[in-house]
């Protein structure tokens, strides 16, 4: 299925599955696209070895977004630096990434990474992908991301 054929209901849903998770990290906003504004904004993957901004980072709005869901190996998720080594695992509901400038961010789910990498579960592991609206893309509601 393209993801052209998503429907918007099917869009909204997996808008709501991102939310739900975003939730935990709500700070003086009850808006989920405010907490993944601020998410991206301390996300290490932006910022440059003095601390600056390697990007101008845009202020997200929902209607910029389309999510989908794929499937990732345990070394895609390693690999987008997970900034804290918490490894007690909360929650197994899909990790949240933010895939903007060609790059993703992880937003939310490091905990979940470090403890899958800690038992060596190589995956795959379904992720909620936060994308720029209208970028052509080879995404698919069920694709599989290959390393």
């Amino acid at each position: 299925m393209a993801l052209d054929d998503i429907s918007t209901f099917e869009r909204r849903y997996l808008w709501i599955q991102v939310s739900e998770q975003l939730k935990c990290h709500n700070k003086g906003s009850d808006r989920s696209i405010d907490t993944l504004n601020r998410l991206w904004r301390k996300n290490p993957r932006t910022m440059n070895a003095a601390g600056g901004y390697i990007y101008v980072l845009p202020v997200l709005t929902e209607e910029m977004l389309v999510v989908s869901i794929e499937q990732w190996s345990l070394p895609q998720l390693v690999a987008l630096e997970t900034p804290h080594p918490r490894d007690e695992l909360r929650s197994f509901a899909p990790p949240v990434v933010l895939s903007w400038f060609g790059r993703d961010f992880l937003m939310d789910g490091n905990t979940r990474v470090n403890y899958w990498a800690k038992k060596m579960n190589q995956g795959p592991h379904a992720v909620l992908r936060v994308s720029e609206a209208g970028v052509p893309s080879n995404t698919s509601l069920e694709r599989t991301r290959e390393g």
